[in-house]
């Protein structure tokens, strides 16, 4: 028997964190599991974004990731494959906005043309030239036609490139995000981090209207520059550079006004963003947890806890409403003021003479032609400013973007720091890298830990110095108390987790980990549920082994209960238009792989939910099918029958044994040692039992 005790207790004011950073355990900042320390704070530049340096940093960046045309390692994979998406086809964003930028040249060429069309009206109609005048009505035809159709193509580059710039971006963090070894550390931190609230929100929705707010603003600005020089020149040449002065100091004052009036609107949008999240999170936390809910009579605690945050949506919201009060009205009349100085800059140089040798035609044609070159260039100018809000919007989506982007890179760090001592590809080591203890040469095919410290994120020791080796065919139970380290020494030997000192040796394949709430893929078929997490159509396993094990988890019947559910809805779906015979679907065409909606071709929903189909004995059930489907060499379970029973539990180890799976069980309870296998004695060989303090004993059975 191994017995190791805790360390000795100093309950000064530093409570059990002083302790452990007295026996080095933490170091100075208390550093947590996830990375994350005791004075970790959200900078006020994440609450309360603005218009400023850090505005311009973070969308450089993000347009850097845009732009590239580097693909994602999920992109990668997906070429090797017959079918890609649609995203993976895309033109990169550099081509596709250098194709709205020609666009752009051939529309504003054309409406050139049509400015410099239309005042040759004052010219022939006071003439009575009706063979010019046809020809010039079938001349502009001719351009609005070409016109409209430079608008279209342009609105359709737009539209690939914001899709582009969505997907790159979504497949940038996804990577990122959904790599493997960080998902459940990153959800983690991030749930830890008041800038970083609800990263689905921010991949889901925010990137999209990011993308859609950046290709509005692209689409107005894509050749402004060039055009207000021009328009500028042409300005000049008719009304002298008095005129042009007098439109840039108009907008000058106008664009100051609407940068004052722009600045409280950036942490509104962003705190109203944050709350949207917050209040979608809610209604999918509630309608997860319906049943528990409904049990405990919670509904109405559950609504005023929604009201509550739907009111404080409702609150940010009204304030952006009220500020943009002032701000369209400064937009309004920027255009109606601008308009009037159109006209002063017409009248000086009348005023002053300069065209008194001309005859009136000509004076019309010469007003009308200087009208359309400041007027342009006017609207040239203000389209920054009526571009105000939506440079507010995308300010607001930059930033959250943004941070989540950021708040990825330290994990990352951390990530490629934490797994440095790799012997081979068979085996992976998780060592602390402060830690001075040199990791042992461990036996192979063996799960082992050396002086493996764990502490909770909290601070409190766990489990301290554990040494033990888990050999094939060995099965080992882990028991003690509550919160006594059971699931978090998974945690660890998952990769989850980071030791604060020691080692742990996990081999690279034949390793399974089953949580101790099942997971369930949304919809999909029984076959497409135990070859999670491996694609069902790449397992090359015959339906007949999937029956078999089933049958062996003792949930055999769910093949027929689905088919018979399913020959209902087809039923059902006959009555309201024959729809499956036209799509020749059977009762005899519904096998184990096909069993239970995995959705239409078409996109109709006609997907089932498993967690709502599926008792919690017969989730669990399922998890060991799992097991049986993939047969692993070593079996991690945290609570595999906390739904089941001891019986049941003991017909589905003793299956998985027979499979030659080696089992380590997490129970909350002293397991009872009477639970026999197929051998003398107990069903497990040893028992690991925590204290909760740190302390551990290692005894035979």
């Amino acid at each position: 028997m191994s017995h190791y005790q805790p360390l000795p207790t100093t309950e000064d004011n530093g409570g059990l964190a002083y302790r452990n950073r007295r026996s080095g355990l933490l170091d100075s900042e208390s550093k947590n599991v996830d990375g994350t320390t005791a004075n970790d704070s959200t900078s006020k530049a994440d609450q309360h974004p603005k218009f400023d340096s850090l505005f311009f940093k973070r969308l450089a960046r993000l347009l850097r990731i845009a732009f590239s045309t580097t693909e994602t390692p999920s992109q990668s994979s997906l070429s090797e494959k017959k079918s890609r998406p649609l995203s993976s086809s895309l033109s990169s964003a550099g081509v596709l906005y250098l194709g709205i930028l020609i666009s752009n040249i051939a529309y504003e060429i054309i409406v050139y043309f049509i400015g410099v069309a239309l005042p040759r009206f004052y010219t022939i109609l006071p003439q009575k030239d009706s063979a010019a005048f046809y020809k010039l009505v079938l001349w502009l035809c001719v351009l609005y036609f070409a016109v409209s159709a430079a608008k279209a193509i342009t609105f359709y580059l737009c539209g690939l490139f914001a899709l582009r710039v969505r997907a790159q971006l979504t497949r940038y963090l996804h990577s990122r995000f959904l790599s493997h070894g960080s998902l459940y550390k990153i959800t983690r931190r991030l749930s830890l981090r008041f800038s970083t609230d609800n990263p689905d929100q921010r991949i889901t929705q925010d990137i999209e209207r990011f993308a859609d707010m950046l290709r509005q603003i692209l689409e107005d600005l894509a050749l402004v520059p060039i055009l207000i020089v021009l328009y500028a020149y042409y300005t000049a040449q008719v009304g002298g550079w008095i005129g042009v002065f007098e439109i840039v100091v108009a907008f000058s004052a106008s664009a100051a006004l609407c940068r004052v009036l722009l600045q409280p609107l950036v942490p509104l949008i962003f705190n109203r963003e944050r709350l949207e999240g917050d209040f979608r999170f809610l209604h999918v936390r509630v309608r997860e947890n319906a049943e528990s809910v409904s049990f405990m009579r919670g509904e109405e605690t559950e609504q005023e806890r929604i009201n509550k945050v739907f009111d404080s949506l409702l609150t940010i919201q009204l304030k952006i409403l009220l500020w943009e009060i002032p701000l369209k009205g400064a937009v309004i009349g920027v255009d109606y003021g601008m308009a009037l100085v159109c006209y002063v800059i017409v009248a000086i140089p009348i005023f002053a003479g300069m065209y008194d040798d001309l005859s009136p035609e000509e004076i019309g044609t010469l007003i009308s032609k200087s009208l359309f070159y400041s007027l342009y260039l006017i609207y040239r100018f203000t389209i920054i400013t009526k571009l105000s809000d939506k440079f507010t919007q995308l300010a607001g989506y930059t930033a959250r973007v943004a941070q989540l982007e950021e708040a990825l890179d330290p994990m990352e760090d951390e990530e490629s720091g934490s797994d440095t001592n790799k012997t081979d590809e068979a085996t992976h080591f998780l060592t602390d890298s402060s830690s001075s203890i040199a990791p042992p040469a461990f036996p192979a095919d063996t799960i082992a830990t050396h002086e493996l410290t764990i502490v909770a994120p909290d601070g409190h020791l766990l489990i301290n110095s554990l040494s033990v080796t888990i050999y094939p065919n060995a099965d080992l139970v882990i028991t003690g108390p509550s919160g006594s380290g059971k699931t978090a020494l998974l945690r660890v030997l998952a990769g989850l987790w980071s030791p604060v000192r020691g080692t742990s040796s996990v081999p690279g394949t034949g390793v399974m980990y089953v949580p101790q709430t099942p997971y369930l893929i949304f919809g999909g078929s029984l076959k497409d549920q135990l070859a999670y997490p491996l694609d069902s159509n790449a397992t090359n396993v015959s339906d007949e082994v999937v029956a078999a094990v089933l049958d062996a988890s003792e949930i055999g019947y769910l093949v027929d209960r689905e088919r018979r559910s399913r020959g209902l809805l087809s039923e059902v779906e006959a009555v309201r238009g024959g729809r499956d015979e036209e799509e020749g679907i059977t009762d005899e065409d519904e096998g184990v792989s096909s069993t239970v909606g995995s959705g239409s071709s078409d996109g109709r929903s006609n997907v089932r939910w498993w967690g709502d189909t599926l008792s919690p004995g017969e989730k669990q059930r399922l998890s060991f099918a799992r097991l049986l489907f993939h047969r692993p060499r070593f079996a991690f379970m945290d609570e595999p029958a906390a739904a089941l029973g001891a019986a049941v539990e003991q017909r589905m180890l003793l299956r998985g044994r027979q499979h030659g799976i080696t089992f380590v069980v997490v129970s909350h309870f002293s397991h009872d040692p009477g639970l026999k296998g197929d051998r003398e004695g107990t069903f497990f060989e040893r028992q690991l039992a925590l204290d909760g303090s740190g302390g551990w004993t290692m005894r035979e059975l």
